[in-house]
């Protein structure tokens, strides 16, 4: 287990924490949809760096990624029970909420989210949060959704 960072209040969310208990990286849905996400980056090119990993629950996806690509991932979320299960990683584990600002020093290349459906928010929102926190200058920030906007 790796040591927890609070960046948010930790928060009732609507995943059972059974699942936790059930899915590990051996599980036939954690192993499908890691090799959904990896398909998906080698199609569009994408070589991940430094990542945060949105509602990462127990980390798998954050160890499968940490395994498979060499790279620190961070993984946040709301839930405590689930944060502790996590595995100790080369990233680090944060009890965060994305509406919450990262602070200056946290910088992160890629973000990914796979459980989008359990954080209750519209998927174009939570892309939209999200790419904020890659950018410190809030005039990034708001070109990232700009631009989001135009290619919509």
């Amino acid at each position: 287990m790796s040591q927890l960072e609070f960046l948010s209040a930790a928060a009732a969310v609507s995943m059972a924490d059974e699942w936790f208990d059930l899915a590990d990286r051996d599980h036939f849905w954690m192993r499908w949809r890691f090799d959904i996400l990896c398909r998906q980056m080698r199609r569009f090119g994408i070589t991940p760096g430094k990542t945060l990993e949105i509602g990462c629950g127990h980390g798998v996806l954050r160890q499968q990624m940490e395994d498979a690509f060499m790279v620190p991932v961070d993984g946040c979320d709301l839930n405590q029970y689930a944060l502790r299960m996590a595995p100790a990683g080369r990233g680090r584990l944060l009890v965060y909420n994305i509406f919450d600002r990262l602070p200056d020093d946290h910088v992160v290349q890629m973000f990914v989210t796979i459980n989008a459906k359990h954080t209750r928010l519209n998927a174009s929102h939570l892309v939209s949060l999200s790419g904020r926190q890659l950018y410190s200058d809030e005039s990034l920030a708001a070109a990232h959704d700009i631009v989001r906007a135009l290619n919509a």
